[in-house]
């Protein structure tokens, strides 16, 4: 008789490089190690939206193993910039919004896929409210290639403080507050 076990894995990044500048971008990456067996992703942002802060979260696959994801190798962006949440085409920069607010916002997605296929479900919802949504039929919110999440935030101070990445038989979570 054979036997796996997948033991949840947590990764704790308990605040973002210090900002060396009044208005300034920090980022940082987050190794994903996903596994066939996943059938949810849950990612939660919480922040505060101003006119003048960003906040990038962008996907995809680090080819050049340098350990960053580059501008080539964004496969699914999602955003809240200056207010506006939108998700970003990464290949033509065509912007995809689905609400606007300010003040402090928490922003869930989660995303669902059959087994051995990449997500085309999705779910939304902004301050416990649904979202309606409408992307391109094509576009994939989930890919199980995906190794890389990298956060990017931009404008004066911190839009949020910490980011924690936890995983478990089936589902992976991502909370940015």
């Amino acid at each position: 008789m054979t036997g796996s076990l997948l033991l949840a894995a947590v990764l704790n990044v308990v605040s973002l490089p210090p900002n060396g500048h009044l208005d300034c971008e920090v980022s940082t990456n987050v190794v994903l190690a996903t596994s066939p067996e996943m059938s949810e992703i849950e990612f939660t942002l919480s922040l505060l939206s101003t006119p003048s802060n960003s906040v990038e979260v962008a996907f995809g696959t680090d080819e050049d193993l340098d350990g960053d994801i580059s501008r080539a190798e964004k496969e699914f962006v999602i955003e809240c910039e200056c207010g506006a949440w939108q998700v970003v085409d990464p290949k033509d920069g065509a912007k995809y919004a689905f609400a606007e607010s300010f003040g402090e916002n928490e922003f869930r997605w989660c995303a669902w896929m059959a087994r051995n296929h990449d997500s085309k479900t999705l779910r939304t919802r902004l301050n416990g409210n649904s979202l309606a949504t409408a992307f391109p039929a094509d576009m994939l919110f989930f890919k199980r290639s995906w190794t890389h999440m990298k956060i990017t935030s931009r404008g004066k101070g911190n839009c949020f403080r910490n980011l924690n990445v936890a995983q478990s038989k089936g589902k992976f979570f991502i909370r940015v507050r």
